[in-house]
């Protein structure tokens, strides 16, 4: 009797397992199948620009492939064409918790971000961005841009650098890792930056970029540069000349420098002859 009874609870296990088991593949197979239908349906839409659709498609394919990434991305895409920007970035977020370094996400969300007003979340985008494509010189430019706007400039010195080693010597980077370095303080590294925009040669030379580079030269106690680039300026600058070497004789005087105090004295006289005095 108790054979039989054990014998009927084992029937019935495999019973409930193979009806569990018949069940499970039934479910399966109806999943594929709505990923498959949501998948044609949500691509056809978009292609067709219809993205009020595709969003609809798209939002119930996630449903079914959760870990799908480029769903949740398409997801997100089509809600922020239709400017549903915080169900966008819900989206946006969840595609990079798949993938923190998937590059279209973080440019949406970085867009998005911005938009916003949220600038420390919009540079961890960019951040991520380039980690993932370190060659990519227009995001490492807005990055750097955002950290100057942002004051911080540390962060803005290092992309507006790596930037420099990738393009080129460009005048503007330059400019900015000169200021940049001047605004924390970093005098020598200031000067550095800023002899690089000083081209050799008087008719090249911009007076008012060397006249930045004396400022710089006298700050880090270099007296002998700044007074050679005050000469250069007597003669590149004329309508200012008296003024230069008026200068000259001042610094020179304070150092006792006897040599070049008269040269100096000489050049005041040659750029104004009216002036009896000196």
């Amino acid at each position: 009797m108790r054979w039989r009874s054990l014998m009927k609870l084992v029937l019935l296990v495999l019973v409930a397992a193979f009806t569990a088991g018949e069940v499970t593949a039934q479910v399966e197979v109806a999943v594929s199948d709505s990923v498959r239908k949501y998948k044609f349906l949500a691509k056809t839409a978009r292609s067709k620009k219809d993205y009020a659709e595709a969003r609809t498609y798209y939002g119930e394919l996630v449903k079914y492939s959760v870990r799908d990434l480029q769903a949740h991305f398409f997801h997100g895409d089509m809600n922020f064409r239709l400017r549903n920007l915080e169900e966008a970035r819900l989206a946006f977020s969840t595609a990079l918790s798949l993938d923190s370094l998937h590059v279209n996400s973080n440019l949406r969300l970085y867009s998005i971000h911005t938009a916003g007003d949220r600038a420390d979340s919009a540079a961890r985008c960019l951040e991520r961005v380039l980690l993932a494509k370190p060659e990519a010189d227009e995001y490492r430019r807005k990055l750097a841009d955002l950290y100057r706007r942002e004051d911080r400039a540390q962060e803005a010195i290092t992309h507006y650098a790596k930037l420099l080693e990738r393009v080129g010597e460009e005048e503007e980077i330059i400019e900015m890792l000169a200021l940049l370095n001047q605004d924390l303080g970093n005098a020598d590294e200031a000067l550095r930056w800023r002899s690089k925009l000083v081209v050799d040669g008087e008719e090249t030379v911009n007076a008012e970029r060397l006249e930045s580079v004396v400022e710089l030269q006298l700050e880090t106690g270099d007296v002998e540069g700044a007074l050679e680039s005050l000469f250069k300026l007597a003669v590149v600058d004329t309508a200012n000349a008296y003024a230069y070497y008026n200068r000259i004789a001042s610094i020179s005087e304070e150092s006792g420098d006897e040599e070049v105090l008269l040269r100096a004295r000489e050049g005041m006289v040659r750029a104004d002859p009216q002036d009896l005095q000196t």
